[in-house]
């Protein structure tokens, strides 16, 4: 494991510049996070699980939850460990299945 990784995966959503923040809204930061810790690849094995657990997490956290079936969930995750889904798609994916 790699924790210089994680870490960066974990703190660039709640990044900011100039006093804005880089990622403004729950479904980017959301995104975000997901994004960086399925393809930083801090674990040797894992890291998707790792992804979309911190991506559910951080949902309930702030009161919110997906909705999708697990074959949409894997589908998502695959694309953005493979390099298909930037994270902007990401979060347009979540913002779609969010439940409120």
């Amino acid at each position: 494991m790699c924790i210089a990784l994680l870490e960066s995966a974990i703190n660039e959503p709640f990044k900011t510049f100039g006093g804005e923040d880089l990622y403004p809204g729950i479904c980017l930061k959301d995104a975000r996070l997901c994004f960086g810790i399925a393809t930083n690849y801090a674990f040797i094995d894992g890291n998707k699980r790792v992804a979309v657990h911190a991506m559910e997490t951080f949902l309930l956290a702030n009161n919110k939850s997906l909705e999708c079936t697990e074959d949409e969930m894997e589908e998502t995750i695959l694309g953005v460990a493979e390099g298909k889904i930037a994270y902007q798609d990401l979060s347009q994916w979540i913002e779609s299945h969010i439940y409120r």
